[in-house]
């Protein structure tokens, strides 16, 4: 079995399979593979050596829609009731971004929601006093104003309309 197959079948059962799975740390681990199968898959496309059915899986419309299915994915993940796994899915796009591929600028707002999602506002109690967020939330901020940066370096003409 070729290298391209063998990541075929992982990325679709075995990881598949985690992205569903209830414990957030399985999902959170999940997630963060996808940038690392796609930087498999593009490695693979680059081999000359690999066969002609190899060769299709990892050409490069696969590998965009390849990208584009891990954007909605992570898009999707970044609204995970646990802070590990938005946090985990946030970084991913970043990597993606790292590794050369486009982020839609659609991820704009959840990106935007990352870094101000209500669950995390700080709230302030009678005497004007703010409460903590988590550790893990301040993660998942750091990581979502990292992919705003990318999206603003990416889309820099893009009008952003007035959030909330």
């Amino acid at each position: 079995m070729s290298a391209a197959v063998a990541t075929e079948s992982l990325s679709n059962q075995d990881v598949t399979n985690c992205l569903q799975h209830l414990s957030p740390h399985v999902r959170s681990a999940a997630v963060s593979l996808l940038p690392a199968l796609y930087k498999l898959n593009c490695a693979l496309s680059s081999q000359p050596s690999l066969s002609l059915e190899a060769k299709q899986s990892v050409s490069a419309e696969a590998l965009r829609a390849m990208a584009a299915q891990f954007q909605a994915t992570l898009g999707a993940f970044m609204r995970d009731p646990s802070p590990l796994v938005r946090s985990a899915a946030t970084a991913a796009l970043v990597q993606l971004h790292k590794q050369g591929v486009s982020i839609d600028v659609e991820l704009y707002s959840k990106a935007v929601e990352a870094v101000v999602s209500l669950s995390d506002r700080m709230r302030a109690d009678a005497n004007g006093h703010t409460q903590g967020w988590t550790e893990q939330s301040e993660e998942v901020r750091l990581h979502g104003l990292e992919l705003i940066y990318a999206l603003a370096k990416l889309h820099p003409r893009h009008v952003v309309s007035k959030y909330r």
